[in-house]
């Protein structure tokens, strides 16, 4: 009993002052961001690894385009080949190596698990940010839960990308009309990208339904609009930096970086930034409703629920009838 009998060992500690003020955002980030370092480290390496074969074919792709791009500019085989990094080496061993059927397959698994697993990591971000705890596996968890409105975000997420990448591939010379749809693509993937932030906080924070998502999201980029440009400009800045010093100083660096740091990083500023406004207008305002809001919400949600419901068996009967009289039609 000795041993555990020191009185020291049992007093209280200082905790948190009831009236203790609100500490700045800048030095809350670092401070939250410290605590939680290593769990962030897991969160990045098990987003890393589901987007692996997305990140491969990506690395492939723009070095293909490269080479093809500083060839025409006048530069050698061997000084293309002076820019190599760990992940660029990997993902030619990859579409080298590795059988093309095996690698759409593995493409295919990585873009629809990508939206489950980003709802289930913007949830664990979003606890670490308003500090509450999380487990790593609330990552599956999550995704789990949340894997319809995930996937169908993760699967407008890429096309929105491929759109915009095949607007500025595509050869416009001398048409007028497709060089001004390049900047409205952008435009519009640039409203997209504010308005995501939210979706995936929203998804894994409140229950509403699609419309009442793009709403919100609609309105909260707007809002929010100083937070967004500065984070996102914060997290262009990150990756800018870091893969200048990849390409021109350290690109081992690149095996460290990726895998377990970048991702976490410049997803957590996003939330760090996004969060309190969702908190704000949608969390809290939830909160302060009165019993009679609340169930007169609750009433209008099940009515249109309902509604819904009704529409879909209509719909079915309705085929159901189609099928039914092409059948009789045939045989008569």
């Amino acid at each position: 009993m000795a041993l555990f009998s020191n009185k020291k060992y049992f007093k209280p500690g200082k905790g948190v002052e009831k009236d203790e003020p609100e500490k700045h955002a800048f030095f809350k980030f670092f401070e939250l961001f410290f605590r939680k370092f290593w769990k962030y480290l897991e969160v990045n390496l098990a987003y890393f690894l589901i987007l692996l074969p997305i990140i491969l074919y990506i690395y492939a792709a723009v070095y293909d385009a490269s080479y093809y791009l500083l060839s025409d500019m006048g530069f050698t085989q061997e000084e293309i080949e002076t820019v190599w990094t760990p992940l660029l080496y990997s993902a030619t061993l990859y579409i080298s190596r590795v059988p093309s059927y095996i690698r759409n397959v593995l493409l295919l698994v990585s873009a629809l698990a990508y939206g489950p697993v980003k709802c289930g990591v913007t949830y664990v971000l979003r606890n670490f940010s308003s500090e509450h705890h999380s487990w790593i596996s609330d990552i599956w968890d999550k995704a789990r839960e949340n894997w319809k409105y995930g996937m169908l975000f993760g699967i407008v997420d890429i096309l929105a990308v491929l759109i915009v990448v095949f607007n500025f591939s595509y050869s416009a010379a001398g048409q007028g009309i497709l060089k001004v749809s390049r900047y409205i693509t952008l435009l519009l993937l640039l409203l997209y990208c504010f308005m995501r932030r939210y979706i995936y906080l929203m998804i894994v924070t409140v229950d509403l339904d699609l419309r009442s998502l793009l709403i919100n999201a609609w309105l909260l980029s707007f809002v929010g609009i100083f937070r967004n440009v500065g984070s996102m400009l914060l997290n262009a800045l990150l990756w800018l930096g870091s893969y200048l010093l990849i390409l021109l100083l350290l690109p081992i660096a690149e095996a460290i970086l990726l895998p377990c740091l970048l991702l976490s990083l410049t997803n957590f500023i996003a939330v760090f930034a996004c969060y309190p406004m969702v908190d704000q207008y949608l969390v809290q305002a939830m909160e302060n409703l009165t019993e009679e809001e609340k169930a007169a919400l609750q009433a209008q949600q099940e009515e249109k629920q309902a509604k819904l419901e009704e529409k879909k068996a209509k719909k079915a009967s309705k085929k159901k009838r189609s099928k039914k009289d092409k059948f009789n039609n045939y045989y008569d």
